[in-house]
């Protein structure tokens, strides 16, 4: 290392070391874990208490692209927010519609604990298209009071769920734990690809690490990610949403000269130096994968994205069931322009035909408790 860098770093880690001590109190004001998200219990109507449990869930960039508009006490309408959303990365919306039936599972999961079915009807008024996304609901939802309502199996782990983009540790997922997690997911709308022989795995690992590496390289696609980066504490807390260092599972030093050597500047952002060591991280996370998993539909269309989105949370639900967690690889089957060649060898290698449609991409496999993500206030998200 030459001279001059090492001594810059040293400071870094000098200076941050000399004054944590002052800006504790500030740190763990802006990033206690019980601050995050709402708590359901804090609401008095069902469906607002149901709401604050489907919050939970999880999304795209984590952008939270969900509205609501309010009936009564038991009964809401589901927008998809048009200004959450990604089109440089998901031109389609597809992924935005995949995260809206993540929160329609999460909320109907809840609401076996509360005594309520959920009984949600999909895209109600008829003609959706994507000039209408924000102004035409995807879903109502009604709570039916029902005595016959027990809780669901995957109750119990919605709030321990979370996303995990560490390196995962131990053997590689055997069919037998799989089977497991399928039977815990119970029926699903999607098909599941499941892969999880060394050399099997070996061509996907190749396709996901090029997919990271076309996205990060084609200046819209990663310019979108840096507006949806959260690049310190007090931005993450402000803005409750996006993504962090923490969740990419940096901490301590090495959070601290990210931090230091990454600014939210297109220049900075965009620098080979910086793409470089990014990829750098994400290759190494690709290697530790235990499984890869895919989620896959027979058409392509608003409703079945929103399907698999609720397949998605019971998928992320039975993993944490069995001590396990998911990182979503979505680059590869992105519908921009240079992710096309990346996604026709993806399509190849699974086998997909026709109108057929890979929704969702992961890796999974065990590793440590991983960092808790903001959620926005759920009045914030109530419309008129």
């Amino acid at each position: 290392m030459e001279r001059r860098k090492f001594i810059q770093i040293g400071a870094i880690i000098t200076a941050s070391t000399l004054i944590s001590f002052t800006i504790k109190n500030k740190i763990d004001e802006v990033d206690n874990e019980d601050s995050k998200r709402d708590d359901y219990n804090d609401f008095n109507e069902p469906i607002l208490k149901a709401i604050a449990i489907g919050l939970h869930a999880p999304s795209a960039h984590n952008t939270q692209p969900w509205k609501f508009k309010l009936i009564n006490n038991k009964e809401a309408l589901l927008f998809i927010d048009e200004n959450k959303l990604l089109l440089a990365t998901d031109p389609l919306t597809r992924q935005i519609h995949i995260s809206g039936g993540c929160f329609l599972e999460a909320l109907s999961i809840g609401c076996s604990a509360l005594g309520f079915k959920a009984n949600i009807e999909l895209l109600v008024d008829g003609n959706y298209t994507i000039e209408k996304i924000g102004k035409m609901p995807i879903a109502k939802i009604s709570l039916q009071e029902t005595k016959e309502v027990s809780k669901h199996l995957l109750w119990n782990f919605i709030f321990q769920r979370r996303m995990n983009r560490t390196n995962y540790t131990g053997e590689l997922i055997t069919n037998a734990e799989f089977n497991i997690i399928k039977n815990d997911c119970g029926n699903l709308n999607s098909n599941i690809h499941f892969v999880n022989e060394p050399s099997a795995m070996k061509p996907y690992a190749a396709i996901f690490k090029e997919a990271m590496a076309v996205e990060s390289k084609t200046l819209v696609t990663n310019e979108e990610t840096r507006r949806m980066f959260r690049f310190s504490n007090r931005a993450a807390f402000k803005h409750r949403d996006g993504i962090t260092f923490d969740g990419n599972g940096l901490t301590g030093i090495k959070k601290m000269l990210a931090q230091a050597f990454t600014k939210n500047t297109t220049e900075s952002w965009n620098s080979p130096s910086i793409v470089s060591k990014g990829l750098k991280k994400f290759d190494k996370t690709i290697d530790t994968a235990k499984g890869f998993v895919m989620l896959v539909t027979q058409e392509n269309n608003f409703k079945s994205q929103i399907e698999t989105g609720r397949d998605l949370y019971k998928l992320c639900l039975a993993l944490t069931k069995s001590n396990m967690y998911m990182h979503p690889l979505n680059q590869a089957n992105e519908e921009f322009d240079e992710m096309q060649n990346v996604s026709k060898n993806l399509d190849s290698l699974v086998g997909i035909a026709n109108t057929q449609k890979i929704q969702i991409i992961a890796r999974i496999g065990r590793a440590e408790f991983p960092y808790k993500s903001f959620r926005k206030h759920l009045r914030d998200l109530i419309i008129e």
